[in-house]
């Protein structure tokens, strides 16, 4: 089947429906303000469209429905991993939505800095080294 084939028999998706270039995942304890802001803010400079949860969600929202709608009308992902990301169960949940973006043939992008990786990987041997 043709991409333009299965656009049309996809009742989820329409080009028309992409609101958003890029969704940004990330935990908002560890990079809202300051890894997310800045790219953020980069993207808006750059006119790229991105939808971030304390700009693209209203007061009487319901948070969840909100951000898988988001997820769903974004053209792509970027995941900012970070210390407490996986702790996060919103972050959890956008983590299992995003992937599904491939059927839609958007991109993901999985981003961390090297102070976090190093972080990650001293408190993940740190973890293993207990339970030997």
């Amino acid at each position: 089947m043709s991409y333009a084939a299965q656009e049309e028999s996809s009742p989820s998706f329409s080009t028309s429906k992409r609101e958003y270039d890029v969704f940004l995942s990330f935990a908002g304890k560890d990079t809202r303000l300051n890894f997310t802001d800045h790219l953020y803010e980069a993207f808006v400079r750059r006119g790229i469209k991105s939808f971030r949860d304390d700009k693209g969600i209203k007061r009487g929202d319901v948070i969840e429905e909100k951000l898988l709608q988001a997820i769903k009308e974004s053209l792509s992902a970027i995941v900012v991993l970070s210390h407490n990301y996986a702790y996060s169960t919103w972050c959890l949940d956008e983590l299992e939505e995003i992937p599904d973006l491939e059927k839609y043939s958007a991109d993901m992008f999985f981003l961390f800095s090297a102070a976090v990786l190093i972080h990650l990987m001293l408190d993940i041997k740190e973890r293993v080294s207990e339970k030997l």
